[in-house]
């Protein structure tokens, strides 16, 4: 009887420490993918912030001449944006902008070109894939 009571004893005490662990697997798998998740959301919020950017020195540029902004917050945020003219293009010009939230922080560097001043031009941009 005393064998039995023993054995049972290990048997639960087995069974106790796998679920211990077990449980303690998937809290560190969940406080990973919340680290994850919470990274993933900055970094979109920051790529926001840096195309925000882009959109406001095509208008800017389209408009005047514009060297460049800096630190514009903007949805708990910020972006800043600097513009150069290339010498050896008509109307083109560089432009790169950086988001930044929280802890992320997204860069976009494009060309843009633009026909005679004050025409009319679609200017798009592509984030590169990879």
């Amino acid at each position: 009887m005393l064998a039995k009571k023993g054995q049972s004893f290990l048997l639960v005490y087995f069974l106790l420490i796998t679920v211990i662990i077990l449980v303690g697997a998937l809290g560190v798998m969940l406080v990973a993918e919340i680290r994850t998740r919470i990274q993933e959301r900055e970094g979109l919020a920051a790529l926001y912030l840096a195309q925000a950017g882009v959109e406001r020195a095509k208008v800017e540029l389209r408009y005047s001449s514009w060297p460049g902004i800096s630190n514009v917050i903007l949805g708990g945020g910020t972006y800043s944006v600097a513009c150069t003219f290339q010498k050896d293009y008509l109307n083109t010009y560089t432009i790169e902008s950086t988001g930044n939230y929280k802890r992320a922080e997204k860069k976009i560097n494009l060309i843009i070109s633009s026909g005679p001043p004050y025409q009319p031009v679609s200017w798009t941009w592509r984030q590169p894939e990879g």
